[in-house]
Parts: C-alpha cells; sequence; structure tokens
C-alpha cells in the first residue's frame, strides 16, 4: 500500500571468506544500507573473535550486490535490511 517499501535483496548467494578459522565460527548478523542503485553505501555487523577474518568479511560484504529496494510506485530508494548468516 501506499508508504509501504519493499526490501532490498542480494542479486546472489555469498559465500564467506575459506576457511572460517574455529574463533570465528558462530551466527553474525549484517545490517546492510542500499542506495537505488543497488550499492552497499554502509554496513556494520557483529564481529567475530578473529580480527584478521573481520577484514576479510568485511571485504567481501562490501561486494555485494543488491537488487534496490523500491516504494509502493515501483521507484527504487535506499533502504536499509539485514541478513543473518551461519559461519
Amino acid at each position: 500500500g501506499p508508504g509501504s517499501v519493499y526490501p532490498p535483496a542480494p542479486t546472489e548467494l555469498f559465500l564467506p571468506p575459506l576457511p572460517v578459522p574455529n574463533k570465528a565460527k558462530g551466527t553474525i548478523v549484517v545490517v546492510f544500507d542500499v542506495d537505488s542503485t543497488g550499492k552497499v553505501l554502509d554496513l556494520q555487523f557483529n564481529p567475530t573473535k578473529d580480527g584478521s577474518y573481520n577484514r576479510k568479511l568485511r571485504e567481501a560484504l562490501i561486494a555485494i550486490r543488491f537488487r534496490p529496494a523500491v516504494n509502493a510506485q515501483g521507484v527504487p530508494v535506499r533502504a536499509r535490511t539485514e541478513i543473518t548468516y551461519s559461519l
């Protein structure tokens, strides 16, 4: 309905950098700000206990492309989305 925004969606399957170190295993929640072209502008995630792996993970997550969010009229808009991954 009016005022509705349909969230952005990834256009490809995300695979975390391999191998995943034991101290990095667990669940991460990633929050993305996606612009009207599908580009990630900002992302935040709960870090793992492995700083080196966190850097690799951030690089991989920033590279994800999205189908942008659209409003009720079908116009692409900037929006925030959240995805949970199990490592």
